[in-house]
């Protein structure tokens, strides 16, 4: 009898965890039966092996609870024989006797001080899913994180009691030779707060009032999700005179021309669980110029670090990147600076 994997992903849509859904259904999961159940925005691949079958869940509360129950009565029909896999960070709702393997992606839920940047529904939304994680965690279940940095937060979190491993992955698997690249730089990246586009535009403003460059500058930015962000982001680039260029989304086909053709790939980010774009652009062999955090050195060796909350910071490592020279304030001697004092 083939055994059983049942994946609970019905909050998943975007973001990375759709790209590393879409990497586990399309690469195939031999020798198992494949019981899948997904949000209804999310883009199932269009070809899947016959041993994967997927449902898809709307994303009102009454149907996610129909999923979780429906989850527990697959997983209870033979649970000696019976995986479930809790893709979207959040353990089963309802109690299954299977094995419970339960992957952590959100920051949120294993942070020692909960803290929430994007708004109110977002807030209430995670204070929650915590209390779910929280109250539904067991120590039976089996957890998994994709860096060091996140299991040192689960464990500040959560404590030693519960069973904690890395395992971080990528379906990216492409590399490139050539040493070409284009003209500008990148940021792919959803619109929450942490992302920090504010403080990274706010950089491309000093390259140019302080350095007299200006670089060109691209970014996904999906405009439905934040129209917001996206309107700001246009008016601050044509006020200020800046290069910036909204790419509202990109195909994945698409993904490896255009981290190839960038310059060097920014994320400004102030933290993250994994940091997929970064995996991504060092297979490519893209430089990388990241914010000087943990999470940055789990996963890449940057070409080079800044401090994300200051954009000065952010600039200069973009002119030593660029090869351009900053000249330091001259420090004036004792006597020059009673003679400037004098002058005034």
């Amino acid at each position: 009898m083939n055994k059983k994997l049942i994946i609970s992903a019905h909050n998943i849509h975007v973001g990375g965890g759709k790209v590393l859904l879409q990497g586990i259904l399309s690469a195939g999961i031999k020798g198992e039966d494949v019981t899948c159940f997904v949000d209804h925005r999310y883009p199932v691949p269009s070809e899947l092996p016959n041993n994967i079958e997927i449902f898809k869940v709307r994303s009102t509360v009454f149907s996610r609870i129909s999923a979780e129950s429906r989850i527990a009565e697959l997983a209870n029909l033979n649970p000696s024989n019976t995986t479930v896999l809790c893709f979207g960070n959040l353990p089963p709702l309802f109690d299954v006797r299977s094995k419970v393997a339960v992957f952590v992606q959100n920051k949120y839920l294993v942070q020692e001080r909960f803290f929430n940047l994007n708004g109110a529904k977002t807030f209430f939304r995670s204070v929650f899913e915590k209390i779910w994680f929280n109250v539904r965690s067991k120590p039976q279940y089996q957890y998994f994180v994709q860096t060091q940095t996140m299991k040192n937060s689960f464990i500040g979190s959560m404590g030693h009691d519960l069973p904690i491993s890395i395992a971080g992955f990528s379906s990216f698997k492409k590399e490139v030779t050539s040493s070409s690249r284009g003209d500008y730089f990148c940021y792919i990246a959803s619109g929450e707060k942490h992302k920090n586009h504010v403080n990274l535009l706010k950089a491309w403003k000093l390259l140019k009032s302080q350095y007299g460059i200006t670089p060109e500058l691209k970014l996904v930015l999906n405009k439905a999700s934040y129209p917001d962000l996206c309107l700001w982001t246009e008016q601050f680039a044509k006020d200020n005179g800046l290069c910036v260029e909204l790419i509202s989304s990109l195909e994945r086909n698409k993904l490896v021309d255009f981290l190839s053709g960038s310059k060097a790939l920014v994320f400004p980010s102030l933290f993250e669980s994994f940091g997929l774009p970064m995996i991504e652009a060092e297979n490519l062999g893209v430089p990388i110029l990241a914010s000087d955090r943990d999470y940055v050195f789990d996963v890449i060796t940057p070409a080079g670090v800044f401090d994300p909350l200051q954009p000065s910071s952010i600039a200069r490592a973009i002119c030593k990147f660029m090869n351009i020279e900053m000249t330091p304030n001259r420090i004036l001697e004792s006597r020059e600076f009673v003679e400037k004092v004098l002058d005034i």
